[in-house]
């Protein structure tokens, strides 16, 4: 009785994800064209998510082989958090270059602006679900996951992750930037084998765009091209040693299987280049040293890991104030009055007029220039002490009006020589 090999598990052909890619731009034009402009955001990674699942139920596909739905190691968890703040950075800074290089016209800006815009509490929600959760699963399960597995199928893996790149760039309508993002994204998970590392890296670049767009005011890092060097080189180097990591795991692309040297005999089929045995996690290749020194050395790598991403958010973050620090400034001076006002007792309610005086002040000092952070925390912790209660009384009022009174005058004091 001849022996039969297991069979391959059912992944896409490059038809096929071709089909869904043309597929559900189609859906994409049509719900444009047809949805109110707040349904929309809605609709895009909906129809994008069902339009994959879809496929892979009509194809009668593997969905573990085809979506890469493994967990990835702990190592590959680890290293994702450097790798997705140093790369937001590094696409932050090639987007500021693109745009020089090809401007895009003042309706796209105003566009993605108003997009990414929160106005309220319930934006942060329904932006971080929509554009965060939705974008990042959607579009990762779509193109990483089926599109990409389907090239893989007959193209080399940098082949494969070009195309896949490409499209994703002429789904998004921009260039360099997005394509950079393609690229990484779809070596990473080449490497990891799992749709999870390329989930995780790009909802932490689309959740970081709102937060520098609507907490520093930004759109972007560069000033007007650059990004200050202060986080540019720190972010060079932990995206190298990160990029490093993932690129050991992807391993040696593996060979066509060689053809019958019979005439008779068919050609063997190629195997697909997709399904490859990534390498041994880390934790396997040091199965010979002693069990102390491994846990030594895991503390060692995941203490690193958390300075290196804790003094690359902290340069990040001060680099932000750098670039325009009276911006910042007055973002604040606007969330503490908001914050003043709604702590408001009833009988401080008079007040508010005073407060609105004190802080204009504050305004007017800070366009003067004279104004620095520590102001600014000497009326924050002011107002933290006076409504530790739970509120702001008339007498409390009283007391942090005087004191930014206080301020405003000793900034404006003539000093002497």
């Amino acid at each position: 009785m001849p022996s039969s090999s297991p069979a391959q598990p059912r992944t896409p052909t490059p038809a096929a994800g071709l089909a869904l890619f043309f597929g559900v731009v189609a859906i994409n034009v049509v719900a444009a064209l047809t949805l109110p402009e707040n349904l929309v955001l809605f609709a895009i990674p909906i129809s994008m998510l069902l339009a994959t699942v879809a496929a892979v139920v009509v194809f009668k596909l593997d969905a573990k082989e085809t979506l890469l739905l493994r967990l990835p190691t702990a190592t590959d968890l680890i290293m994702a958090a450097p790798l997705a703040i140093s790369f937001f950075i590094l696409d932050d800074q090639i987007a500021g270059i693109s745009h020089a290089r090809f401007p895009i016209s003042d309706e796209t800006q105003e566009y993605f602006r108003q997009l990414l815009t929160v106005t309220s509490p319930w934006d942060w929600v329904e932006k971080i679900g929509l554009i965060g959760v939705g974008a990042a699963v959607s579009e990762e399960l779509m193109f990483r996951g089926f599109i990409q597995t389907a090239f893989a199928q007959r193209l080399r893996r940098p082949s494969a992750i070009l195309m896949t790149a490409l499209l994703f760039m002429v789904l998004h309508a921009q260039f360099l930037p997005v394509l950079a993002a393609g690229i990484i994204l779809g070596f990473v998970a080449m490497a990891t084998r799992s749709i999870v590392i390329p989930i995780l890296v790009h909802f932490a670049n689309n959740v970081l765009q709102l937060l520098l767009l609507n907490l520093a005011g930004l759109e972007t890092l560069g000033d007007p091209i650059w990004i200050p060097p202060t986080i540019l080189i720190p972010a060079l180097v932990m995206f190298a040693l990160t990029w490093g990591y993932y690129m050991r795991r992807l391993g040696p692309e593996p060979e066509p299987e060689p053809t019958s040297e019979r005439a008779a005999d068919p050609p063997a089929p190629r195997r697909p280049l997709a399904i490859h045995h990534a390498p041994p996690p880390l934790s396997e290749e040091l199965a010979i040293v002693s069990a102390s020194r491994r846990r030594l050395g895991w503390i060692v790598v995941a203490g690193a890991v958390l300075c290196g991403v804790v003094v690359l958010f902290a340069l990040f973050s001060w680099s932000i104030y750098l670039v325009d620090p009276q911006r910042a400034h007055s973002r604040g001076l606007e969330v503490l009055e908001g914050q003043i006002t709604a702590k408001l007792e009833p009988s401080a309610q008079a007040k508010q007029s005073q407060i609105e005086s004190a802080f204009q002040a504050l305004s007017i000092l800070n366009e003067s220039g004279q104004m620095g952070w520590r102001d600014l925390a000497t009326v924050a912790l002011s107002y933290r002490e006076l409504s530790a209660d739970g509120g702001l009384d008339a007498n409390d009022a009283d007391v942090l009006v005087t004191s930014i009174q206080d301020l405003v005058m000793d900034r404006t004091r003539p000093r002497a020589l």
